[in-house]
Formats: structure tokens, sequence, C-alpha cells
């Protein structure tokens, strides 16, 4: 069994990636940050 700051270093890391890759794209995601249009400007009519 691996030692409990092994699986916490695992933990972080996991966090600490999906973090990156969210703020890397994202409009993939459904949250434009930087976007030009208003609160709902992109929803389907």
């Amino acid at each position: 069994m691996k030692p409990l700051w092994m699986q916490t270093l695992v933990w972080i890391a996991a966090i600490v990636a999906a973090v990156l890759l969210a703020w890397a794209s994202p409009d993939s995601l459904g949250f434009g940050m930087d976007s030009d249009y208003p609160q709902g400007g992109m929803a389907p009519r």
C-alpha cells in the first residue's frame, strides 16, 4: 500500500491538471471567461 503522502500528492497533481486543462480551454467546458457575449447571448433561440 502506498504511503498517505504519496496518495495526497497524486490527488493534488490531478486537481492541478484539471484546473490547467479547464483554464486552457474554457469554451469546450461551457464557461467562456473572456467572451464578448452577454449572459445568455449564445443560447439557442
